[in-house]
């Protein structure tokens, strides 16, 4: 038989996992409930809406499973999620295995899956990056708010919102046809890129490579680590960074 290591409670310390990308960008918005971590994983409950909460689980599929099936009363309640992805799979297959409840939380099917990447060196430089300019103030926030209705009309990063940084490629007649946004919590924390499009009569031309090499390279001056989001089904997002030098971190499964 064997014996699994039990796992520790980490307030207000999340231990080795406090340099984790995910958490150097994300912490200074949690108001931690509680934290569970060991070697393979780290679990983070935090206050969402009244009366709700949502999970970050970081590692491996299996170590986060594990951790829940140890520590069920992490998902009770109204509670969103963002688990490494085959955590679902992973905690079937512990319950089955061990006899422990599988938390109600981790029956239902995720909603969404999306990778969390990473940059910690400077992009090559791409072709067009001379047609890329930072969008300042209320008239270079509109450019973007443009483009953002025709290519990305839900995007998460909004250009009104206070502290964002945009970029945008132009086409030669000065418009502006690709845009890229970054916004961070404050100093000493990780910009993390958003807001990313490109209007379809400019797709093909290596705009977006451009716009998100010129933010990057930028925001990178400014931290040393740059990191994003992407739903993982997004194959030429992925292309775009990929080429340049971003990592897939954390793969990712949510609920709602």
């Amino acid at each position: 038989m064997t014996t699994r290591t039990a796992p520790s409670r980490v307030v207000p310390s999340l231990g080795r996992w406090a340099d984790h990308p995910v958490v150097r960008a994300e912490r200074d918005g949690w108001d931690v409930l509680d934290a569970v971590a060991r070697d393979d994983a780290l679990v983070v409950r935090r206050a969402f809406d009244a009366g709700s909460a949502a999970l970050w689980g970081l590692g491996t599929p299996t170590g986060v499973a594990d951790l829940l099936l140890d520590r069920p009363d992490l998902a009770a309640g109204e509670v969103r999620s963002s688990l490494p992805r085959g955590t679902t799979t992973a905690a079937a297959a512990l319950g089955g295995r061990t006899g422990r409840a599988v938390p109600e939380h981790l029956r239902a099917e995720p909603v969404s899956r999306w990778d969390w990447f990473t940059a910690t060196s400077e992009p090559p430089a791409q072709p067009g990056e001379q047609r890329v300019v930072a969008l300042d103030g209320d008239e270079g926030r509109a450019r973007v708010r443009a483009v953002l209705d025709v290519a990305n009309p839900s995007a998460e990063l909004d250009p009104s919102e206070p502290g964002t940084r945009w970029w945008g490629w132009r086409d030669e007649t000065g418009t502006v046809r690709s845009v890229a946004g970054a916004r961070r919590s404050g100093p000493g924390v990780p910009w993390s890129l958003g807001g990313v499009a490109t209007d379809p009569a400019a797709r093909g031309r290596g705009a977006a490579r451009a716009v998100v090499a010129v933010a990057t390279r930028a925001c990178l001056h400014e931290e040393g680590i740059v990191v994003l989001g992407m739903y993982a089904d997004n194959d030429a997002a992925r292309r775009v960074y990929a080429a340049l030098g971003f990592v897939v971190t954390q793969e990712f499964e949510s609920r709602r």
